[in-house]
């Protein structure tokens, strides 16, 4: 099981706006943070599978997390 596990949102987009970027600001890597996989090293597999259980819908979608990921 890997810690830190994302998913993938299906999403249909009605509307997109194109800017010229002028005033977005600029940000340079500096390092990984280690706060979600500290998280899950803490909880262990069998306290990340309960969390995993009890995520089981964003709106009104099913996230299957636990039964893809285990």
């Amino acid at each position: 099981m890997r810690p830190g596990v994302r998913q993938i949102f299906d999403l249909f987009v009605y509307f997109v706006k194109k800017f010229c970027g002028m005033r977005v600001a600029l940000y340079s890597y500096n390092e990984d943070r280690e706060q979600l996989k500290n998280w899950a090293a803490k909880q262990g597999d069998d306290g990340i599978k309960t969390y995993w259980r009890n995520q089981k819908r964003i709106g009104s979608l099913e996230t299957n997390i636990l039964e893809r990921n285990t």
